[in-house]
């Protein structure tokens, strides 16, 4: 003991083990869901008891007392959900204001999905450029040539039809001038060899790829629970109002993003309905624009705002140390009336008080002269925002989009509680449209008529579809009024169509019924798969090169009337690559690019018509039978019941996400640049084979052009 200068006197006592207690404050997420174990928590050592003081405080208590910011922190905040909740519920008329004392709650349980989800987005953005600027399209792609790019439908009709590839294809010695006597012995042996037996049935097998697989056996129709008529005198639980609250950032035991989706889906269904409903005349470009401004994120923020629903979001991590206070403790008043008037918030690190006023809370007469004072010697940082600052005075700082995001969280909250009839009372609250509107009785309106005459003859809407009867057999569903029919199937371009309009309308609205169905499929049938993976498969689904998929394996592109040899071509080249690959519906397929995502030329994989159609179908099964769900369910769900099984066991990711994992790419996006024609091309760069490549998509925004370009990149990737 010399070393430390201290002196034991019974130097044969025995050492006492004490153990570290671990300093973590926030226990709100289980321990393993914090990262590594801190080194403190495994802290032993061996002590002398002569040189150790007793402090009479039971360890026991001491680690209750641990407790008390995590517990305080959550019943101030379930407290304030259930003030919004009690007053949603005045405001709807739907719930309870108060919980008797016969009734709780449910419980908040550990959502598993949080602490396995690994967000990468979020990662991607911080590698990418995102600075938008105008330029030449000719500076930019110069001599590349994007038909090196598409599928070789050529080659794979040889591939289907020949039982040879073209590695053991002989040189062609009549057309060859330079041939050797090995070059023409070995196209002797190969022409002399008979074909196999099963050559026949392999292009049998090719001829006969048309038929829809809605026709098996295997078929099983599975029912939407949320289409009930849902009779919930509780009204929805706390801890769904809680967890619709939760950012992700928050880093709690649940988060918004499952019930974000979900109501993200109903928000875009009903307002598109409403405005379909509510300007018949508007055409789909109108209705499109107006739906945008209506569901943006900004409106919604301020929708949010004005419903104060922003005042009770969290969006920070609990973090005790730094800024927790007890229940009824503030911040002196002088500084609150000062604050962000004439200091910055952050002044208030540039204060030292005495201990009797850090427990007391009263300041004496200098420290009061000293913030008085500040206003001339402490500069103002209106850049620099400190969350734990905030909380001091029950502040925090929220971005738009999260705000945004709590208001469709609890549309879903209020959908997945109440059915249809508590979300649209919800938007009514909400007042996105006008109270007169009555938003609420949406499905008491009365559908537009699809003919322009009130009395069309039968006969003359079956001159323009004589076929009607089998797009009717592959749909499972007889038409009341086949001028439905006729809208969803004529094309812009088929002017000889004048008992209707053509199918743009009923696709913007067959889209928004599509989505909204779809998810609420995946919401009730994959409860296991995380936030992430939901949002994958809901892209996976319901997309327009998916569309256009179920449009080819039903044939329906046969009945479609248009005047365009353009886009005939497209359209048969399309139907080709669907037919040698069997019509199935996988990762493969969903690299190709859409016309949505590529303006450059006149190269497309998947022409817009044929997913656009698919959509018209479906608004017109909507319309024509009265706007049933249940009856349009049964529509979408006997077509695409096999990829969405298929694709919940196995979910594909999104191009973007997929190209990232790829470690050995090296992918990085290149800057944004609007072209002439105002499409917007990024660029990406990536390894191949030990060296740089470059590829560049294109699309109507940034995010569809860095989409296009990465499917670009992993069809090279994949060769």
């Amino acid at each position: 003991m010399e070393k430390h200068k201290q002196i034991v006197i019974n130097k044969s006592q025995p050492l006492v083990l004490v153990k570290g207690i671990s300093k973590r404050l926030n226990c709100l997420k289980p321990r393993r869901s914090h990262g590594r174990k801190s080194s403190g928590d495994k802290f032993e050592q061996y002590l002398i008891p002569e040189l150790c003081v007793k402090q009479d405080f039971p360890s026991a208590l001491w680690l209750q007392a641990g407790l008390l910011p995590t517990i305080l922190n959550r019943i101030v905040l379930l407290l304030q959900a259930d003030e919004l909740r009690s007053l949603i519920a005045k405001g709807i008329g739907l719930g309870i204001h108060e919980l008797s004392e016969k009734e709780e709650w449910a419980p908040l349980l550990l959502d598993k999905h949080i602490t396995d989800d690994i967000e990468v987005s979020a990662h991607y953005e911080e590698i990418e450029q995102s600075n938008i600027t105008e330029i030449s399209q000719d500076k930019i792609f110069g001599s590349i040539s994007l038909t090196k790019l598409l599928p070789d439908l050529t080659i794979k009709e040889l591939a289907a039809e020949c039982p040879w590839n073209e590695l053991t294809e002989p040189v062609d010695i009549e057309r060859q001038r330079d041939v050797k006597l090995t070059d023409v012995e070995a196209f002797d042996n190969f022409v002399s060899q008979a074909l196999p037996k099963d050559h026949q049935l392999v292009k049998n097998k090719v001829a006969n790829r048309n038929k829809c697989e809605t026709d098996n056996n295997l078929y099983t129709y599975k029912p939407l629970n949320f289409l009930k008529i849902r009779e919930n005198s509780k009204g929805a639980e706390l801890v769904d109002i809680f967890t619709a609250l939760t950012t992700a950032k928050n880093n709690d035991i649940v988060n918004l993003e499952r019930l974000e989706t979900l109501g993200d889906s109903f928000l875009k269904f009903t307002i598109s309905l409403f405005l379909f409903l509510k300007y018949p005349s508007f055409d789909e470009g109108m209705l499109t624009s107006f739906k945008g401004k209506l569901i943006s994120n900004k409106n919604l923020f301020y929708i949010g705002n004005k419903k104060g629903i922003s005042e009770y979001v969290k969006v920070a991590e609990f973090d005790p140390a730094s800024e927790w206070k007890p229940p009824a403790f503030n911040v002196p008043k002088i500084f609150r009336d000062r604050i962000n008037r004439s200091i910055s918030i952050n002044s208030l690190f540039h204060f030292t008080f005495t201990k009797s006023e850090q427990i007391d809370g009263i300041l004496c007469d200098k420290s009061i002269n000293d913030i008085s004072a500040a206003c001339d010697e402490i500069p103002k940082d209106d850049n620099v925002h400190s969350n734990s600052a905030y909380s001091f005075l029950d502040q925090q700082v929220i971005r738009d989009k999260s705000i945004a995001d709590c208001v469709e969280a609890l549309l879903g909250v209020y959908f997945q509680a109440h059915g249809i009839k508590g979300g649209l009372r919800f938007l009514k609250w909400l007042n996105i449209v006008p109270q007169f509107e009555n938003i609420d009785n949406l499905f008491q309106m009365t559908p537009p008529n699809p003919a322009f005459a009130k009395n069309v003859a039968k006969r003359n809407i079956e001159y323009h579809i004589p076929a009607w009867e089998k797009v009717q057999d592959k749909l499972r569903y007889t038409f009341k009024n086949r001028a439905y029919l006729l809208q969803a199937l004529t094309h812009a371009s088929y002017i000889s169509n004048r008992i209707t309009n053509c199918y743009q309308t009923l696709e913007f609205l067959g889209d928004a019924v599509l989505d909204f169905l779809i998810t609420c499929y995946i919401f009730e049938a994959s409860e296991n798969l995380s936030p992430g993976d939901l949002t994958d498969l809901r892209s996976a689904l319901v997309n327009n090169i998916t569309f256009a998929c179920f449009t080819v394996r039903c044939g329906f592109q046969k009945h479609l009337q248009f005047s365009n040899r353009q886009l005939s071509k497209y359209i048969d080249n399309f139907v080709r690559y669907q037919e040698l690959n069997n019509h199935k519906i996988n990762e493969e397929v969903l690299t190709l690019i859409s016309e949505g995502e590529l303006h450059i030329g006149q190269h497309i994989d998947v022409p817009k018509v044929l997913g656009d159609m698919f959509e018209a179908l479906i608004g017109a099964v909507f319309l024509d039978s009265g706007m049933c769900l249940k009856t349009t369910w049964k529509v979408i769900h006997r077509i695409m019941w096999k990829e969405m099984e298929t694709f919940m066991k196995n979910v594909p990711k999104q191009p973007i996400r997929v190209i990232h994992e790829m470690v050995a790419a090296n992918p990085r996006f290149g800057s944004a640049v609007v072209v002439d024609d105002g499409h917007v091309i990024v660029q990406l760069h990536f390894m191949l084979n030990g060296s740089q490549k470059v590829v560049y998509g294109a699309g109507d925004s940034k995010a569809s052009a860095k989409k296009a370009a990465a499917k670009i990149a992993l069809r090279l990737l994949n060769k």
